[in-house]
């Protein structure tokens, strides 16, 4: 599944694949430290975060392309992404 809108992400993180998927990782992955700050994560404070985003065509269910973030961490995260992603870098358009 290709994802491209905000919408298609949304509905991809409600999926029953990825509610499963990230079920069984939590349960094998016992360690809930966030990967930023440090601290222990319980219940929905423990963000399964995309290192390359979904919606930049990063791998949507494989272990290597995901880390253990706080819900707090994941938005200061997402946060920079969305500041980064407003600036345009002239050398990158050349590539």
């Amino acid at each position: 599944m290709i994802v491209e809108t905000m919408e298609e992400q949304q509905a991809f993180y409600r999926s029953y694949e990825w509610k499963q998927w990230r079920k069984a990782y939590l349960l094998k992955n016992k360690d809930h430290d966030c990967v930023m700050c440090g601290n222990t994560t319980k219940g929905s404070d423990t963000i399964l975060d995309h290192i390359v985003g979904i919606r930049q065509a990063g791998a949507q269910m494989d272990e290597a392309n995901i880390q253990i973030t706080c819900r707090s961490c994941n938005a200061k995260k997402r946060s920079k992404i969305t500041m980064r992603s407003n600036y345009v870098d002239v050398a990158l358009i050349k590539l």
